[in-house]
């Protein structure tokens, strides 16, 4: 038997921008029938995603199989077996791609929202990070007061450390779209190389200001307490340095920058809708925190931020100022939205790839019939 191989296939690549991409393709090369892909997008246009895309089984089903055909040659090779993998959902594994439709589905609603078009979380998941970490060090510091910090509670100091530092970054990419105009091309590696000290400096920067949209935020105090928190991460590094003390600095200025940030949050966006007139522009909005609406935020203006286009839908962009309240609600003050296009070299160079992407798995092996012998076989005479 042939050797078992697999490949992974990122669940964003079966989501609904995708989706449209191959209906378009397809009825242009006559694979689906036109009418047939003007209904379907025609749903996608008033109806959430994964709701689309169950009824619409046989169309996807097709879609899944061509995109999986564009990494393995399948002509060639028989799918062996399926199963997903770092997603949020616990998965089995599958015989069939078929069989895994349903699952697919569940994964694409959890990931992305009920529309398909909520954003993987990017500032929502490190502020779920910090604000689990405060309680739980604050509890520990009640428990246990004055007592040399045990190794569960260095952790979650270290993770609270690298969660305002990931908010820095969350910050630091905002603000460098702002500023982009205005940054020479030679300085360009060197700002997006900087380390956690460097970034926290150019929020603060006055040379390039946003004209109003951050410096409010980024005053004196707010940097002063994300440089006592980067040191005390330095000093976190050699763990039998830290002291109880340390800890309970680390909570108190933690639950005071938070307090501050949380008042204006940038999050990442996806843009649903474009309508252009003599009024200006009207998009339409799914945020990272939207993966249970239905209907997509509306946002008018004629000074958005960047130069939104029709041809922006499913764009993903960075909007700005989000409100986290008290019950973990996420509210855009839309009178001042702002939003810019995510770019792929910026983020590449800012952040870290240290959590994996969820993905379907497929294993397959070369088909069997590549290794078949004819039963003609001519003999030479001789």
């Amino acid at each position: 038997m042939s050797e078992v191989k697999e490949v992974r296939i990122p669940i964003r690549e079966f989501g609904v921008r995708h989706f449209v991409e191959w209906l378009q393709s397809s009825a242009s090369s006559g694979v689906i029938a036109q009418s047939n892909a003007e209904k379907i997008l025609s749903s996608l246009c008033s109806k959430p995603y994964c709701s689309v895309i169950v009824r619409h089984r046989s169309e996807f089903h097709a879609f899944v199989m061509q995109t999986i055909g564009k990494k393995i040659n399948l002509s060639e090779n028989d799918i062996f077996r399926v199963y997903f993998k770092d997603t949020k959902r616990k998965s089995k594994k599958f015989e069939s791609v078929d069989a895994a439709i349903e699952e697919l589905v569940c994964n694409l609603r959890q990931e992305f929202g009920v529309t398909g078009l909520a954003p993987r979380p990017l500032t929502t998941a490190i502020n779920n990070q910090i604000i689990s970490c405060i309680d739980r060090m604050n509890r520990y510091l009640t428990v246990h007061p004055n007592r040399l910090p045990i190794t569960s509670a260095i952790k979650d100091a270290c993770l609270m450390c690298r969660g305002f530092e990931n908010l820095t970054n969350v910050y630091f990419e905002f603000k460098f779209y702002i500023v982009e105009e205005s940054i020479e091309e030679n300085d360009r590696d060197a700002i997006l190389n900087a380390k956690w000290q460097e970034k926290i400096d150019f929020l603060s920067e006055k040379s390039r200001t946003t004209n109003g949209i951050l410096e409010q935020l980024f005053q004196n105090d707010t940097v002063d307490k994300l440089h006592q928190i980067r040191k005390i991460r330095n000093k976190i590094a050699h763990p039998k340095d830290v002291t109880y003390g340390d800890l309970a600095t680390l909570v108190r200025i933690s639950e005071e920058l938070f307090s501050m940030l949380r008042s204006r949050m940038p999050l990442i966006a996806c843009i649903s809708s474009v309508r252009l007139d003599l009024r200006g522009t009207e998009v339409g909005i799914y945020s990272e925190a939207d993966t249970r609406v239905a209907k997509p935020t509306l946002i008018q203006g004629t000074e958005l931020g960047f130069d939104v286009k029709k041809d922006s839908v499913y764009t993903e962009v960075i909007l700005y100022p989000f409100f986290l309240d008290n019950k973990k609600q996420y509210r855009l003050a839309i009178e001042h939205a702002i939003l810019y296009e995510r770019k792929a070299e910026v983020l590449n160079k800012i952040y870290q790839k240290d959590i994996a992407e969820p993905g379907l798995i497929v294993e397959y092996q070369e088909t069997s019939r590549k290794y078949e012998i004819s039963e003609e076989v001519e003999i030479a005479d001789e």
